[in-house]
């Protein structure tokens, strides 16, 4: 089986994205599935890099639109350019949301009759994004999605807000898969201690990135609370700085606290699995999401999750009192957490179901092998979505 696939992304690496991640860990299993089928990225908005990027991908090409900024009419001609110039090479074209804000792009697809498939992220559901155009271009916009061949949905709650505008033989619910660990992880306290961890550590996981809509200031402003019952706690932060200003403030809590050595920041890491095996609980206070990916990746390790409750979004994954704890209140997080705490068994029950769980519904082989088969290149003996 032979083919060619052009991923289009409005940020990549550099810059911290989740869906560029994600796409780099899904290539790898689309080419053990279909070594003859080969994945392009066109990258629309971050700059070109001034050195290649080095992802742990099995992206044949990645190409950058841009290596200076330039203004969004010029950068959809640069697109509009590079697709009229390449395009008959591929036979599917899948975007992400937002990474052709002007639809020319998608319209040239068409017209080269390529197959066109769309990944929401985020809030970014056929209606949300219909509502983020003006109300005259509304019904273009309505026009234009339903020439997607196929609208992927990572959510139960995308699914259900897109499946009426777009119909439900077009919009396909694929959550994120995960790669789950062969056995429980079992790291020593050399391990832990590479990390600031002494073996009687409480090692509460945050993974993402630095800014005010993941709001892991919250769960900076609760540590003190959490100490008082729990003096050998501490907070792991994984993530790259995304918006600097809320970082400062982070710190200047931290200061303010005293909480230097019970707050660690490791920064961005290439693979976040190691930091998860040395934890004990992951925590995630996020306002808005599409999935949820970090929690799930927990959740694999054998770690109970608490998580702020985003309705139709976590609760396909947290099972409240099972594989983790929702809250909706700062009360509620402090008294999720110490229940972890102080009753270690309901830590390692919890932590067992959600890997349970995850292993059963989140497999990511099983996720790539329903993608690829969207895009017509299904491996043999595999179920199409």
């Amino acid at each position: 089986m032979t083919g060619k696939v052009l991923h289009l992304l409005k940020v990549f690496r550099p810059d911290f994205t989740g869906a560029g991640i994600f796409l780099e860990r899904a290539t790898l299993l689309f080419n053990e599935m279909a070594p003859g089928v080969e994945h392009d990225l066109l990258v629309v908005d971050t700059l070109r890099p001034p050195t290649p990027v080095r992802a742990n991908s099995a992206l044949r090409n990645i190409v950058y639109l841009q290596e200076v900024p330039i203004s969004p009419w010029r950068a959809e001609f640069a697109l509009v350019l590079w697709l009229l110039k390449n395009i008959r090479q591929y036979d599917v074209v899948h975007f992400q949301t937002h990474a052709d804000r002007f639809f020319l792009g998608y319209l040239l697809i068409k017209l080269f009759g390529k197959k066109l498939i769309i990944t929401a992220t985020l809030d970014d559901s056929a209606p949300k994004l219909v509502e983020t155009y003006s109300r005259p271009y509304r019904p273009l916009v309505r026009a234009v999605l339903r020439l997607f061949d196929a609208f992927i949905a990572i959510s139960p709650k995308l699914y259900e807000e897109s499946a009426p505008v777009l119909g439900r033989n077009k919009v396909h619910f694929i959550p994120i898969g995960v790669a789950v660990p062969p056995v429980l992880p079992g790291e020593g306290d050399i391990k832990r201690a590479a990390y600031g961890l002494s073996p009687d550590d409480i090692a509460l996981i945050f993974v993402g990135g630095i800014c005010a809509r993941k709001d892991p200031m919250f769960l900076i402003e609760q540590m003190p609370a959490i100490l008082s019952f729990s003096p050998r706690a501490k907070l792991l932060i994984v993530g790259p700085v995304l918006e600097p200003d809320y970082h400062a403030q982070m710190l200047a809590h931290i200061e303010q606290r005293g909480l230097k050595d019970r707050v660690i920041f490791t920064g961005e890491v290439g693979d976040p699995y190691p930091l998860f095996a040395v934890s004990d609980i992951v925590v995630f206070a996020s306002h808005l999401e599409g999935f949820g990916c970090a929690v799930t990746e927990g959740m694999a390790h054998g770690l109970p999750a608490v998580v702020r409750h985003l309705p139709g979004v976590n609760d396909l994954f947290i099972r409240h009192g099972e594989t983790g704890f929702f809250f909706t209140s700062p009360e509620e997080y402090l008294e999720r957490i110490r229940s972890l705490i102080e009753q270690p068994s309901l830590c390692r029950e919890m932590g067992m179901a959600a890997r349970k769980l995850v292993a059963e519904e989140f497999d990511n082989f099983r996720n790539a092998e329903r993608i690829m088969g969207l895009y017509g290149f299904a491996p043999a003996g595999a179920k199409t979505v």
